[in-house]
């Protein structure tokens, strides 16, 4: 084992450490920045004139986004309207998708509970009239749980 020790020991620090010391300062002394230090990175910006943005700026600044957030808002709005009516063991279970002019899309995560829903699809539907939001068909859709 002793053959193959390293150099590198605590009272050997300074054989390893000079060369690369010496080095860099040569470095520095060659390319006249011994007074000045090292450049700054060409990345970073001494002053940033663009200040950041939240979530909700952006979203509203693009057009496609900002439908896309209504549609999420107005679907979610949908959903809230109708899970008081929805059994207790069945409302984590859906998921809502955009709506689609008159039509509404619920996904849920096997056949069973799109049965179920199928069934209750006339009490959905009449909720989502009394609430304010008129709809002519609810479509259920068996979509696989993300992981």
């Amino acid at each position: 084992m002793g053959a193959f020790r390293s150099r590198a020991r605590p009272g050997n620090a300074h054989l390893t450490a000079a060369p690369a010391l010496r080095e860099t300062i040569a470095y520095f002394n060659w390319a006249g920045l011994a007074e000045t230090g090292p450049p700054e990175p060409p990345y970073r910006l001494a002053s940033s004139s663009r200040s950041a943005l939240t979530l909700q700026q952006a979203v509203a600044q693009a057009p496609v986004l900002a439908r896309l957030s209504e549609l999420a808002a107005e679907s979610n709005a949908r959903l809230a309207v109708i899970l008081p009516a929805l059994p207790p063991a069945l409302r984590p279970l859906i998921r809502c998708g955009a709506p689609d002019g008159e039509a509404w899309t619920l996904l849920v995560p096997h056949n069973a509970a799109a049965a179920k829903l199928r069934q209750l699809t006339p009490t959905l539907t009449a909720a989502l009239a009394a609430a304010g939001h008129p709809v002519a068909s609810i479509r259920i859709k068996v979509a696989r749980p993300q992981p």
